[in-house]
């Protein structure tokens, strides 16, 4: 590690472990941060959580003063991270992909019948906000039939009101393989009209992120909802639809109403595709990062 200028380090929430490596190499040491730390530990209130979410409060402004600079995934969560800091560069670069790498898996066509989506995460936690669109499925009464595939570990009560569903809902199947990766993956996002992100990240007190799953999604072709604010992502974009970040249900009419917005428009993949080299690869990322440290910390140095 002597022999680098500068270390560019994932930060993990509770870094008392690190303490040593922080002393040593600390104005060399770029924290790179992903979400509201404290936020997340608190999302489950419990008495432990609670107890490891104040301690995360005091040690995380006495790790980060020895640091050189930080980088924040999105304004508000580098904000966050410079909170109680004096003389800490800070910048917003966000999550990017390597799209050469990624499979090119256009929506699958809609036929205004039966709508297919895919809602994907290692596990579903709170913050996704899988319950938001059970809601939602519980109270749809429309004629389009729905599948929802589910890729990802789900917690009891969540299978249990899948089940219910299954049961009760003749409209609306729910496939559940659990965690799946490569071509497992890529064909569940083939057989998609649209993908489904984060819905719930307001349990963390969260109004911005930037998933990297999405923008898997975009590199590969496939349009998306989602419930926050992503700095990626243009306002009134032509293959995303933001909705609340709330309790409220899902409103499933909404949805395939944008599903049929989307059909009518074959370029769209082929546009995302670019969108994605422009703004979200890797390289574009790295010569952000350069930028930062060439003209953030060497100017505060």
């Amino acid at each position: 590690m002597d022999d680098y200028d500068y270390i560019v380090l994932r930060y993990v929430k509770l870094p008392y472990a690190g303490r040593g490596f922080y002393k040593k190499y600390g104005k060399k040491i770029i924290t790179e941060h992903h979400t509201l730390a404290g936020e997340e530990i608190r999302s489950k209130p419990t008495l432990i959580r609670r107890i490891a979410a104040a301690l995360e409060d005091y040690l995380q402004p006495r790790f980060l003063t020895r640091t050189a600079g930080i980088i924040g995934v999105t304004g508000e969560i580098t904000e966050y991270a410079q909170k109680g800091l004096k003389g800490i560069p800070g910048c917003v670069i966000t999550n990017g992909v390597e799209v050469d790498s990624i499979p090119e898996y256009p929506a699958a066509e809609f036929d205004g019948k039966k709508l297919n989506l895919v809602f994907a995460s290692t596990r579903f936690f709170s913050w996704q906000g899988l319950d938001r669109l059970l809601a939602g499925l519980q109270q749809y009464k429309g004629s389009v039939s729905i599948e929802l595939v589910l890729l990802g570990l789900l917690e009891n009560k969540e299978k249990q009101l899948i089940e219910l569903i299954n049961d009760d809902k003749s409209n609306v199947d729910i496939v559940c393989p659990g965690y799946v990766t490569g071509k497992e993956k890529d064909k569940a996002y083939a057989k998609a009209n649209l993908a489904i992100a984060s819905l719930g990240l307001f349990r963390k007190r969260m109004e911005e992120a930037c998933a990297r799953k999405t923008r898997e999604y975009i590199a590969g072709g496939l349009p998306f909802i989602y419930a926050y604010y992503d700095p990626d992502v243009p306002e009134k974009s032509d293959f995303a639809m933001c909705l609340s970040n709330d309790e409220s249900p899902i409103n499933i009419d909404a949805v395939i109403e944008f599903a049929g917005r989307m059909a009518e428009q074959p370029e769209l993949p082929a546009v995302m595709r670019t969108f994605a080299r422009e703004h979200l690869d890797w390289q574009v990322k790295t010569r952000q990062m350069v930028n930062f440290v060439t003209t953030g910390l060497l100017n505060e140095a």
